[in-house]
């Protein structure tokens, strides 16, 4: 399986994607208009796009979703949907996924949802996530783990009005806007259903002394940028 990525030079977006024919599925994107952000950003500027691939000995795509795992759902990644093989296809021409707790398909628009099915996909087994991690691990050149110079991020920065009602991913070594500065857009508050899913998630797993480290130093300059410090947290 060939897994690749798509990268925007314009604003360090991506796009996660593998097929067995990486030069035909590259013809495919770019011969598609649909609206799909991805597909449109490459129509109005194909040049500006950088094609990496990497090979895969296995026929499944374990690859793509463990990078999607890493980073589908944060701003620079195009993909909507966060399971591979479940992109632009679903999503344009309506059609979802099903299972019936054994195995999933798609459901076409204008089918019936099958007695015994019910729309969304199979979890994975903790067998197949911990399969998922080794491999990660094994993966030496994983572009989305080198660190300094090699990292895909190496010299950007986001940088927004002072409003914060607009910003910019720089390229490295492009100068802001007159009158932005460093930062990205203000975001509505997380809901507190959002928060509380993230609470019950996170609840009886051992923090990282990483972890305990950072929230220290936020906690003290929470106080100390309220005038005050906790005897506590001396």
């Amino acid at each position: 399986m060939d897994t690749y990525r798509a990268t925007n030079t314009l604003n360090g977006r991506f796009y996660i994607g593998s097929t067995v024919n990486f030069e035909k599925r590259k013809k495919q994107h770019l011969n598609n208009n649909s609206p799909y952000p991805f597909h449109r950003a490459l129509q109005e500027n194909p040049d500006v796009f950088i094609w990496e691939v990497w090979v895969d000995e296995s026929q499944e795509r374990e690859m793509e979703q463990a990078l999607l795992d890493m980073w589908f759902g944060k701003g620079q990644c195009y993909n909507l949907s966060p399971r591979a093989g479940g992109g632009w296809q679903a999503w344009v021409e309506g059609q979802t996924w099903i299972n019936n707790g054994e195995c999933e398909k798609y459901l076409k628009r204008d089918q019936v949802l099958p007695d015994g099915w019910e729309k969304g996909r199979l979890p994975f087994s903790i067998e197949f996530g911990k399969e998922l991690s080794e491999r990660l691990k094994d993966w030496e050149d994983n572009p989305f783990r080198k660190k300094g110079e090699e990292s895909m991020s190496h010299g950007r920065k986001w940088v927004t009005t002072p409003e914060k009602d607009q910003e910019k991913y720089l390229k490295p070594g492009e100068k802001p806007p007159e009158g932005w500065i460093s930062g990205r857009m203000k975001r509505p508050p997380r809901s507190a259903e959002s928060r509380e899913r993230t609470r019950q998630a996170l609840k009886g797993k051992p923090k990282s002394e990483s972890h305990k480290h950072n929230l220290r130093e936020a906690t003290l300059r929470y106080y100390a940028n309220q005038g005050k410090i906790r005897q506590k947290d001396l």
